[in-house]
């Protein structure tokens, strides 16, 4: 569908770029993801995934700095994440050992585990 549309929808991107993370395919995911998030804000749900999996691809590289940075960022512009939201979204994935291990770091990174 993305060859044929060229203005395809942001969710198009998401959800290719989400394989490729479970895949740990992370710089075609990282690729994808950053023109999602410069297409939306981090008050949108499909720009918040995004800086999320940025912010944990980032914390999985090592670039600790640049993780808390973009958690900051996610924070700064909808301060009610958390990780008890984020588990949530997180419910149906298979890999529930990948999610336990985006959670740490994501809470390495700063975020809060309940919203303010």
């Amino acid at each position: 569908a993305m060859r044929h549309e060229p203005g395809y929808p942001p969710l198009y991107a998401l959800i290719l770029a989400e394989c490729h993370f479970v895949l740990n395919d992370y710089d075609k995911a990282i690729e994808l993801f950053e023109p999602v998030l410069r297409a939306q804000t981090v008050l949108s749900s499909i720009g918040r995934w995004a800086i999320l999996r940025l912010a944990t691809i980032a914390a999985f590289e090592g670039d600790r700095e640049k993780a808390k940075n973009l958690v900051a960022q996610l924070l700064e512009g909808h301060p009610s994440a958390s990780i008890t939201a984020w588990k949530r979204t997180q419910s149906l994935q298979k890999n529930q050992a990948l999610v336990e291990r985006s959670i740490a770091v994501l809470r390495e990174a700063g975020m809060p585990e309940f919203p303010p």
